[in-house]
């Protein structure tokens, strides 16, 4: 019964299941289960005691790096050893489809070290994070161009993050500004600081939605005064 109901879970986990041993020092895949089938088109018996036919479809460029990572840990027998990573992965249509692989070192019923894994699809999440970081590059192009830049306030924690454009603006080296209101109102102008604040009051005191919308001077890390609008 529990035989039964452990291969009904195998059977519709979303993730594909495997163990493997190394033997003569090679990883032997001795077991995988059926969703791998529906997650990259191969039978189980594809992979079961050949270890070739998985790093033949590895990406190479993925491939080299696991060899220097996870098959060079000197812990790798240690049970309990965790490990994962992301590679590319060839499915029987020929496409590359992108794998989160995490693994667990055990010792198994005959006392032997054995590894157990799960590979779940994270195809559709790599392509969103690669048009996110398409987007994010056009932007801060456009952004160059126009000579602005945008920065984002967290009411709850109240950080303060500034893109890079924004640290050109106040001529600041990037990765170089503090990350708070207060580093923000230090480079406001002696003069229009307190109209600054007092702008900025419902969201920094009150912790409240606001439009803003407002021009104000700024010295930059050089001491030169510009002039800024800001909408937000």
């Amino acid at each position: 019964k529990n035989h039964a109901l452990l291969s009904t879970i195998l059977a519709h986990t979303p993730a594909v299941i495997y163990t493997y041993r190394i033997v003569d020092g090679q990883p032997d895949i001795t077991y995988i289960n059926e969703n791998v089938k529906q997650v990259l088109g191969y039978h189980p018996e594809a992979f079961v005691h050949k270890f070739e036919f998985w790093a033949q479809r590895a990406h190479p460029d993925d491939l080299a790096q696991l060899s220097s990572t996870r098959f060079a840990d000197k812990d790798l027998f240690l049970p309990g050893k965790e490990w994962q990573g992301e590679y590319r992965f060839m499915d029987a249509s020929g496409n590359y489809r992108w794998l989160s692989d995490q693994q667990r070192t055990i010792t198994n019923l005959n006392g032997e070290i054995e590894f157990i894994g799960a590979w779940i699809d994270i195809t559709k999440r790599k392509i969103q994070e690669e048009k996110l970081i398409e987007y994010r590059q056009k932007l801060s192009l456009a952004m160059s161009f126009a000579r602005s830049g945008f920065w984002e306030y967290d009411i709850q924690n109240a950080s303060l993050h500034w893109s890079r454009e924004c640290e050109e603006l106040f001529g600041l080296e990037e990765g170089s500004f503090e990350g708070t209101y207060e580093a923000f109102i230090k480079r406001i102008h002696p003069d229009d600081r307190a109209f600054v604040e007092e702008t900025n009051r419902p969201i920094t005191e009150l912790k409240e939605g606001k439009q803003l919308a407002y021009e104000h001077r700024i010295l930059t890390a050089k001491g030169e005064v510009r002039w800024l609008r800001e909408i937000a």
